[in-house]
């Protein structure tokens, strides 16, 4: 049961966190016209700064990719997502899945 509720207050903040740093990200886009933050921040990939097409969904996975970082304490400066997780940890390994087809296209 408090496993459970662990993994629900996790999803929750995710969702919550990838809110605020996808607006704060957009507005400060327009206001400067730099780079969003989440960019600046994940150097490695999905690269350097937005493309000029589908913008929105490229912010969008390096948001996730960020709060997946910031979650999981990833450091590694190649790999986004750092090494694969253990599979007993399905959520952990799952967001892995998830994130690791998301970065594909860019």
């Amino acid at each position: 049961m408090e496993a459970k509720a662990i993994d629900e207050a996790l999803d929750l903040f995710q969702v919550l966190m990838a809110t605020r740093l996808l607006n704060t990200a957009q507005q400060t886009g327009r206001r400067d016209q730099q780079p969003p933050a989440p960019a600046r921040l994940v150097r490695h990939r999905p690269g350097p700064a937005p493309p000029a097409r589908n913008t929105d969904r490229w912010l969008e996975c390096a948001t996730r990719v960020l709060l997946y970082r910031l979650t999981y304490r990833v450091t590694d400066q190649v790999l986004a997502l750092g090494t694969r997780p253990d599979p007993e940890d399905e959520h952990r390994h799952g967001w892995w899945e998830e994130l690791r087809t998301a970065l594909r296209p860019w």
